[in-house]
């Protein structure tokens, strides 16, 4: 035998090759929901492990599994969750990425020899396969869009196993130079008459190439192949057409495989029969990062949605692993969803602190009074709690009088923040500000025949009413406005106290504007309480409605001070309003906004206003306000810190039914 011959047996097919290297498990990151600089982060990371190898192979797996996390809740929760791997050789360790040493990874597929069909390959199990490889017709290319291979996966429909298998190659120096002049004395031969779109694209590639260079960057060839499985062969047909589509779009090649290689390509996962090796440098390897994860994981959390692309959206209002505090946005329009989604997060989180016997407080606004129901009827029975019910009723004292509960926690309430709101709903001037600042500081009255401290409205206003001083008399004017007008009730009484953990404040009120008030200054009683409970506790506040606060700036202030306070409390505060416009009435409405870092946008109104601030003010792109306003109940965007994905909320049959709304329910009898 020829030493030709001998050097042509010796070598390994890829599977033999791949088996003989040291395998890594690697974390994945949903790196398209990035900042820019945290995605350029990652992608260096990537491009400088490559550098640091002769050779490298990387797995990706999305595989439909059966999830654990929440299997009390759903017995067969099947989510697309994503692996990857990384081979190099055995006597290389990883570089600059982290990683779980494995043993080799990739599944071997049996194809079924006896049964044929005339696309696709029938696996032995009875599942149909099908690989895809970059075709060797299209140009290789240098413009790489960032993570392209992640974004050939489809979107709407994924079969149950998508593999992607990519092999880099260090290419000396040497050979990239008799390649680069091989080429060009080629071109040099031909006038750019003549010159076809490929050659000019291979042009436009070598020039990259030689930009890299010139700056250090590592050269590198590299080839990838597809496999997609599933049991029906209309998903697959429908997902592998998505995949083809994403191809163009996202990686500029066609992808495409000669049905006679499909079985070798599938059963022996045979990377070198791909004929299309494409050469690049480091710099734009790094924008191939295919360890694309689209799970929202945050730790210790509760299941609450899937993405797009099938996979688990997990929150945890106390995590700080993806944003900065624990208050969550909802806007949605009627029937959208809403209520029913955010009760079954409520239910799940309370579930989740139970479970793990943590101390919590929950107190809901309720001013439609679906959640006394679902609390009463559902939730306190499941998970045996000792709801504490409330009402605000028109006509009788509500105790929220801001001065006595600055009176009572000086914290809690400053007695600017007390008096912020008696400023703005009545025109207090500003010149008389002052006075009234200081007749609460420093004001004695007497109270059987005892002086002391101003305490409530009430003694503030008489205090100033009996004054020899015409300002503090001018400034009574404006007072009695409050303990003496339409609002009056609203001030009289004592403070709620909210004896119990679990608080749903209903509110028995028909005039509009005094329910908007309630619900407003409701939030500094709330706020004093949760001054005076230690700070490890979680506490979670629930705002229905919010869009009766916002409505007015006066109140829609006293709800931003609110949320700023309460994420020094350990507290989450979620608030559900109807459209993204609730948020821009004013600019203490876009505070509001602004002070949550976990904003869910479900079904919006189809109307022009809407639409420009879903762009212009939620920054929601042309795509996805299309999706929001023709959104089925549960689905929307999320947008989580700096991630922002298209999310479907995923419930239970017994949700569904114990969190169905009073309107749900009128429309079902009417129909």
């Amino acid at each position: 035998m020829s030493d030709k011959n001998k050097q042509k047996k010796s070598v390994k097919t890829p599977i033999e090759e791949m088996r003989e290297l040291r395998w890594y498990e690697v974390q994945g990151y949903p790196v398209l929901f990035y900042s820019e600089s945290d995605r350029e982060s990652e992608y260096g990371k990537f491009m400088a492990e490559v550098s640091s190898h002769e050779k490298m192979y990387v797995y990706a797996s999305y595989r439909e599994e059966l999830v654990e996390f929440e299997k009390e809740l759903f017995s067969n929760l099947y989510l697309q969750i994503p692996r990857f791997y990384v081979g190099i050789p055995k006597n290389d360790r990883l570089q600059i990425m982290r990683g779980k040493e494995v043993d080799f990874p990739l599944p071997i597929y049996k194809i079924d020899r006896e049964k044929k069909h005339k696309d696709y390959v029938i696996l032995e199990d009875g599942r149909f396969a099908r690989a895809l490889v970059p075709d060797i017709r299209e140009p290789p290319g240098m413009d790489i869009e960032e993570a392209c291979l992640a974004r050939l996966y489809p979107l709407n429909i994924m079969p149950l196993h998508l593999e992607l298998l990519m092999r880099i190659e260090h290419v000396p120096e040497s050979k990239v130079d008799y390649h680069i002049a091989a080429f060009k004395r080629e071109s040099a031969r031909r006038s750019l008459a003549t010159t076809t779109s490929w050659r000019q694209k291979h042009m436009e590639h070598l020039t990259l190439l030689e930009q890299d260079r010139l700056n250090n960057a590592s050269t590198h060839k590299f080839t990838y192949m597809l496999i997609l499985v599933d049991n029906d062969l209309n998903v697959l047909k429908e997902a592998t057409d998505s995949v083809i589509a994403n191809s163009k779009t996202w990686c500029v090649t066609k992808l495409d495989v000669p049905k006679y290689v499909q079985k070798e390509l599938i059963e022996n996962w045979r990377i070198d029969w791909v004929r299309l090796t494409m050469i690049t440098t480091n710099v734009r390897l790094g924008y191939l990062y295919p360890f694309v994860d689209s799970s929202i994981i945050e730790q210790n959390g509760i299941f609450f949605a899937i993405t797009d692309r099938g996979s688990p959206v997990v929150i945890n209002p106390w995590d700080r692993k993806y944003k900065e505090n624990g208050h969550i946005i909802v806007s949605g329009f009627s029937g959208a969803g809403k209520t029913t989604s955010i009760a079954a997060l409520q239910y799940r989180l309370l579930k989740r602190l139970k479970e793990r016997e943590e101390d919590f407080f929950l107190f809901v606004l309720d001013p439609i009074g679906n959640y006394n129901r679902f609390y009463n009827e559902f939730i306190a029975k499941e998970l045996n709690l000792d709801v504490e019910n409330k009402f605000l009723e028109e006509g009788k004292p509500m105790g929220l009088d801001p001065v006595l509960l600055h009176s009572i926690d000086p914290a809690a309430m400053p007695v600017e923040m007390a008096l912020n709101y008696l400023y703005q709903a009545f025109e207090v001037p500003a010149e008389l500000k002052g006075v009234i600042d200081i007749a609460v500081i420093t004001g004695l009255t007497k109270i059987n025949g005892i002086e002391k401290r101003i305490s409530n409205l009430r003694e503030l206003y008489e205090y100033l009413r009996d004054s020899s001083n015409l300002k503090e008399q001018e400034a009574s004017y404006y007072v009695a406005r409050a303990v003496d007008g339409a609002f009056r009730n609203i001030f009289q009484g004592e403070p709620p106290k909210f004896e119990k953990n679990v608080v749903v404040i209903g509110f028995k009120i028909n005039d509009v504007t005094t329910l908007q008030t309630a619900m407003g200054l409701l939030l500094n009683a709330i706020l004093v309480k949760l001054y005076s409970l230690p700070k490890s506790i979680k506490k979670i506040v629930v705002i229905d409605e919010a869009h009766r606060i916002l409505a007015r700036r006066e109140l829609a202030d006293i709800m931003s001070r609110f949320f700023r306070e309460t994420r020094n409390l350990n507290t989450s505060v979620i608030a559900m309003s109807q459209l993204i416009t609730d948020f821009t009435n004013n600019e203490e409405a876009k505070a509001v906004y602004e002070n949550a870092a976990t904003r869910i946008i479900l079904k919006q109104k189809d109307d022009k206003l809407v639409e420009k601030e879903l762009a212009e003010f939620a920054g929601l792109t042309e795509n996805e306000i299309d999706f929001v306003q023709h959104a089925s109940p549960g689905m929307g965007i999320l947008n989580l810190g700096n991630i922002k994905t298209p999310i479907y909320v995923k419930l239970t049959t017994k949700e569904l039914e114990a969190f169905e709304t009073e309107e749900v329910k009128t429309k079902k009898v009417i129909a």
